[in-house]
């Protein structure tokens, strides 16, 4: 079975309204074949018996074993029997923990250091630190905290597996890189693509680069 940190290495974040030349499951398809290793199904335009509905759609064009994580939606995630992914302003972690069982995975936004110092011995399975780098693909986001906002938030909780998120692409991962994070998650820069399977290519490739 694959690890938790190898399958967080490059996750696509994704709901229908960020993509932009195709449907979101082309993207999806065309994003599987360039080597994404998890997706995180988020939209906040959608309601709970949506967001179930096509998070049922998705699972069956993954392959087995393929991380699936849901954005908020606590017992959508239990239904479907997959990962969940929390914000700062979502269900309390220990709630969630209560709700999914001890086998079940949670993440947890962290948006700076105060978070991090707050959450660092919690029950939470991964943490997505971020945005490292300003984005339009998400609103009312906290002030991007850069490559030395995410260093240090790193030092704190790199006992568990992290993934940096916000603005990420193939034109500053490099930077990212140099951190040792375990993973980092993308979103305009594979659905707002013309070739989706190219770019998750070539953040893949510099991904495995990094731990050469």
């Amino acid at each position: 079975m694959i690890s938790l940190k190898s399958a967080l290495k490059l996750c696509l974040v994704i709901g229908p309204t960020d993509c932009y030349f195709y449907d979101m499951f082309t993207i999806i398809k065309e994003s599987i074949a360039g080597g994404i290793t998890s997706i995180q199904l988020r939209d906040k335009n959608l309601d709970e018996k949506h967001i179930y509905e096509l998070g049922k759609r998705v699972l069956k064009t993954l392959p087995s074993s393929f991380l699936l994580i849901i954005n908020d939606y606590v017992d959508v995630a239990k239904k479907l029997k997959v990962a969940v992914h929390l914000g700062q302003s979502d269900m309390e972690c220990c709630l969630a923990r209560k709700r999914l069982g001890k086998n079940s995975i949670i993440g947890l936004s962290i948006e700076n250091i105060e978070q991090a110092k707050y959450y660092q011995y919690s029950e939470i399975d991964y943490f997505g630190i971020g945005p490292v780098f300003s984005t339009t693909s998400k609103l009312n986001v906290s002030q991007d905290i850069g490559i030395e906002g995410l260093k240090d938030i790193f030092k704190l909780l790199s006992h568990k597996p992290c993934l940096a998120i916000g603005g990420i692409s193939t034109y500053n991962i490099d930077l990212l890189n140099k951190i040792g994070i375990d993973g980092i998650a993308v979103i305009s820069a594979i659905t707002q693509s013309k070739q989706p399977c190219l770019v998750a290519q070539t953040l893949l490739k510099s991904r495995n680069k990094s731990n050469d």
